[in-house]
C-alpha cells in the first residue's frame, strides 16, 4: 500500500478534507492498486473464470465517480 494512502487517510481523519478532485484521484489510484495487488492475481488463480473475473473488476473500475460508469451500485454482484 503506497504510503500516501496512509497519509491521506490520516489527514482526512484527523485534519480537514482535501479538495474533492484529490480524493477522486486517490480513489482511482486505490482501485488500480487493488487491481494489481489483489484482483488480477486472484483472477489468474481461478483459471477458467479468468475472463469473467477480470470483466467484473474492470466494470468496478468503470463505476468510479468521474469515470463515466454506472455509479448506482445496482449491479454489484460478481458474474457466475
Amino acid at each position: 500500500l503506497p504510503i500516501w494512502f496512509v497519509t491521506l487517510r490520516h489527514d482526512v481523519t484527523h485534519g480537514s478534507l482535501p479538495p474533492v478532485e484529490a480524493l477522486r484521484i486517490a480513489v482511482d489510484q486505490a482501485l488500480l492498486w487493488l487491481h494489481g495487488a489483489y484482483w488480477r492475481p486472484q483472477c489468474l488463480a481461478v483459471g477458467r473464470a479468468h475472463a469473467a473475473c477480470l470483466s467484473y473488476a474492470y466494470a468496478a473500475l468503470s463505476r468510479t465517480p468521474g469515470a463515466g460508469g454506472d455509479e448506482t451500485g445496482e449491479d454489484d454482484a460478481p458474474p457466475e
